[in-house]
């Protein structure tokens, strides 16, 4: 196998002789791969005609050998997620170097605000499971709001991939309605390397260096200054201070011979922000801290002739926001783990059986509107106070078997809720047909669980008891050609169906009488080469919902049957393209268009004491204008001495196009005018120095 900067790019023939295009006058670094032999590291200085002659070593032997597979496990080559390596995040246009804004761009993923928030066909951005390693981040947003947050918390260059489910995975993960996003975490590294870069928002250092043959470790810290950013591009919002904060990170992977191999990573970050915003006929500032913290390990290996994995992860989160007369103090903590265990192939079938929970200790208190959304407080405001311990355990066991052209994954979950006293039983299949070498269909059905938010339980208004929330997956999909080169489409159909969603009741808080259901297509089509690489994708969604989000109760009248939920998203399509050009310098687009966020109207202003409060019209009867963004970027990589310098310089909303997601309405409600969120056209710059 042969990479050319982290991406597989051929593969050689029976001779061992390969062929690609490249750049001339361009630098590339290629690794060289074959299982069995050390892998080899060339850094190429392109020119027309140019040979690589690789002789490869023999890895050392052992009486044991414990291997580490590069192609999809059979679960995912049954299932299918999307993968990603981290540099595609960086050569994603108008993604800012971040990892949930570049998920956005696939299909099936709805963006209804600038945030970076995964909403998943017709799910909550809280229906989205994310860990690394296997050990869940229970925050994995930074600035975190309604709609997710403005970052991701975990640094793209912090991991070596990651697999994305949007529908229909397997039964290994549980509590969760949507989708998985599974991280996975840096390998041991071959050689030291120091990393230090400078931008507009802020600065970042990185080291990563090998301790004798074992034994790695890697380091990083950033910290985010936003003043200049803000001063070059301006801001409509005034900002009292501007978002800044800091991350660090630090991690080992040690490999354990006969005993396997064990990883650990550790963050810690810290936020603040003071922004002014409008809701309804609120106008203020939004004052916000965050501390979080994470820790992570994995231990791979053998175990009685079966090849073995266990995780522990750690979750530790604090949030202060205060606005109007909202002013809450969150608390989170969770410990997650996992164990699984798979058995040698036998014949046709492969198993896979484990079990994995998480304990959650939650503490919510403060004082919030009493209507929801009405941060001046004129409907009055309510002590709220929600302290939660709860857990979640689970075990599972699925089957993978091939017969012919068909390849099936069987699988079944039994999990327990210790709060909701509740146990469920979830089947789920996936299927793949193959039709010849580059074409396949595939089928997908499935239960999901997933309890509810903590938030729920305020104990001066909350339920008492909620059951876990469900969803039935439905997925039916064609592909063709090969993902990772040439011309490769995927196209899949979906139904979701939602039960047991809590909704708000006068009397109990809330009740599971919730519903709504989600149904679309979602497309995906790309054309990668050496000299130009294009992704197209477009996505049709509709979805209904009964339910009451917590940050909403009290705010509507409730009508009969279900309505449009706030992160339905119609139709979305999206082109990006990336052009290497010579002497290092590579070029990008990207173009978003998409239907206008669901938003409900005030229709009048009804007088109560000093203030008005709104009436509102039917829930999410109007949609906002049309969604479009056009970004630019562009890189160029100068070789210095054993290193290189990368400077980097983005445009983002190109065009100056002034999507609004909101309205901000006059005192009394009798008028409106959109709330411009962001600067209409922002530019982003800064250098890498790598060696």
């Amino acid at each position: 196998m042969v990479e050319i900067d982290d991406s597989l790019v051929a593969v050689s023939d029976a001779e061992g002789f390969f062929e690609i295009a490249l750049v001339s006058g361009t630098r590339y670094l290629a690794v060289v791969k074959l299982p069995g032999f050390d892998a080899h590291e060339s850094v190429l200085e392109v020119s027309e005609g140019a040979r690589l002659d690789v002789v490869l070593a023999l890895s050392p032997m052992q009486e044991q050998i414990t291997v580490t597979p590069t192609l999809p496990s059979p679960e995912e080559e049954v299932e299918r997620p999307f993968l990603f390596q981290p540099i595609q995040v960086y050569r994603t246009p108008g993604a800012d170097a971040d990892l949930f804004r570049a998920l956005q761009t696939l299909p099936g993923v709805s963006a209804p605000d600038d945030g970076a928030g995964l909403f998943v066909r017709g799910g909550d951005v809280s229906e989205v499971l994310v860990s690394l390693d296997d050990a869940v981040i229970a925050h994995p947003y930074r600035n975190e709001t309604p709609t997710g947050g403005f970052r991701g918390t975990v640094d793209p260059l912090l991991i070596s991939g990651l697999n994305f489910s949007t529908g229909g995975f397997s039964a290994r993960y549980g509590n969760v309605l949507s989708g998985v996003l599974d991280l996975r975490g840096l390998e041991r590294p071959d050689a030291r390397q120091t990393t230090a870069t400078f931008g507009l928002a802020g600065v970042s250092a990185s080291i990563a260096a090998p301790v004798g043959d074992r034994f790695g470790v890697r380091g990083a810290f950033n910290r985010t200054l936003t003043r200049l950013l803000f001063s070059i591009n301006g801001s409509p919002r005034s900002f009292d201070p501007p978002p800044e904060g800091w991350d660090g990170s630090a991690g080992f992977t040690w490999n354990l011979g006969r005993g396997g191999r064990l990883k650990a990573f550790g963050l810690a970050q810290s936020d603040r922000v003071g922004v002014g915003i409008e809701q309804d006929a609120f106008t203020g500032l939004l004052q916000s801290s965050t501390t979080h913290r994470f820790v992570g390990t994995r231990w791979d290996g053998p175990l009685g002739g079966w090849a073995a994995s266990a995780s522990f992860g750690s979750d530790d989160y604090r949030r202060r926001t205060n606005v109007g007369i909202l002013d809450r103090t969150v608390t989170d903590r969770v410990a997650s783990w996992r164990f699984d265990l798979s058995p040698p192939p036998a014949g046709a079938f492969e198993w896979r059986l484990g079990a994995n929970g998480s304990l959650t200790e939650a503490s919510i208190a403060g004082r919030v509107p009493v209507r929801g959304g009405d941060l001046g407080g004129v409907g009055g405001d309510a002590r709220f106070d929600a302290a939660v311990d709860d857990w979640f355990g689970g075990t599972y066991v699925e089957l993978t078997t091939h017969v012919g052209a068909v390849s099936a994954t069987i699988g079944a979950r039994a999990d327990r809720y210790g709060l909701a006293r509740a146990t469920t039983i979830d089947p789920r299949l996936n299927v793949r047909i193959g039709l010849g070498r580059t074409h396949a269909l595939r089928l997908a059905a499935g239960v999901y669980h997933q309890a509810p938010s903590p938030s729920y339980y305020d104990r001066e208004r909350g339920a008492a008891h909620l059951p876990p929330m469900r969803a039935l997956h439905y997925v039916a999909g064609y592909e063709t050609g090969r993902e990772a080169e040439g011309f490769y489409l995927r196209a899949e159909g979906f139904l979701k169906t939602y039960a047991d969603l809590p909704l708000e009741d006068h009397v109990r808080g809330y009740t599971a009488d919730g519903y709504g259901s989600a149904r679309g297509v979602d497309l995906f089509v790309q054309w990668l080469s050496s000299r130009l690489e294009v992704r197209g994708t477009a996505s049709w969604l509709r979805a209904k919902r009964r339910w009451t989000p917590v940050d909403q109760r009290e705010r509507y009248d409730l009508p009969d049957g279900t309505w449009t939920p706030d992160f339905e998203i119609p139709w979305w399509a999206q082109i990006i393209t990336s052009v290497p050009l010579s002497h290092g310098v590579s070029v990008s687009a990207s173009w978003r268009t998409a239907a206008g966020r669901p938003h409900t109207p005030i229709v009048a202003g009804r007088a109560i004491g000093d203030g008005f409060l709104p009436v509102f019209g039917s829930v999410n009867s109007e949609r906002l204008p049309r969604y479009e963004r056009l970004d630019l970027s562009a890189s160029w990589l100068v070789p210095v001495g054993d290193g290189a310098v990368i400077l980097f310089l983005s445009v983002d909303n190109v065009l100056g196009r002034a999507n609004f997601f909101d309205y901000v309405y006059a005192p009394d409600y009798a008028s409106r005018q959109p709330v411009v969120n962001a600067a209409p056209r922002a530019m982003y710059a800064g250098v890498s120095i790598r060696r």
